[in-house]
C-alpha cells in the first residue's frame, strides 16, 4: 500500500518507478493468493487495487475499491484493515479537494483504530479531523 502511496506523492519519475514496480509485484502477489484461496487477503487486494487506481489517475475505480476494502475488512473482522483502508481513502479525497468525504472517511478509520484499541492513533487522528474540520 505505502509504495503505491509513495509513488503517486514522489516528485522523482526515477523513485515513481522504483515504488510502482514494487508495488506491483506485491499486488501481483497477493492476487495469486487470493486465487489459491486466501480469503484473508480479499480485504488487502482491494486497498492494494484502490492505491493501483489512484495512481494510475482512475479516481471513479480507486473510489470504488476504497470502499471495497473497508467494507471486505469490517465484514472480514479486520479492524486494522477496515481502519487502514478508511485512512488512506480519506488522504486520497483530501488530494481530490473533497473535503467533507474525506472528513467522513477519517472519522471511521478513528472508529475502527479505536474498536481495535489503538489510542496513540485515534489521538493523532482526531488532531488531523480538527485541522481538516478547520479547512472546511
Amino acid at each position: 500500500v505505502c509504495m503505491h502511496a509513495s509513488a503517486r506523492l514522489s516528485k522523482k519519475s526515477t523513485k515513481q518507478k522504483k515504488y510502482k514496480r514494487v508495488a506491483d509485484q506485491v499486488r501481483s502477489q497477493v492476487q495469486e493468493l487470493t486465487k489459491k484461496g486466501c480469503m484473508n487477503l480479499t480485504s488487502v487486494l482491494s486497498l492494494l487495487d484502490a492505491e493501483f487506481y489512484a495512481l494510475s489517475g482512475k479516481p471513479v475505480l480507486a473510489k470504488k475499491s476504497y470502499n471495497q476494502a473497508v467494507v471486505e475488512a469490517a465484514r472480514g473482522g479486520f479492524q486494522q484493515n477496515a481502519a487502514v483502508a478508511s485512512e488512506r481513502y480519506s488522504g486520497y479525497l483530501l488530494e481530490l479537494k473533497e473535503y467533507d468525504e474525506a472528513s467522513y472517511r477519517l472519522n471511521e478509520a478513528i472508529k475502527y483504530y479505536r474498536e481495535w484499541g489503538a489510542p496513540v492513533l485515534v489521538s493523532l487522528l482526531e488532531k488531523r479531523e480538527t485541522a481538516l474540520s478547520e479547512h472546511k
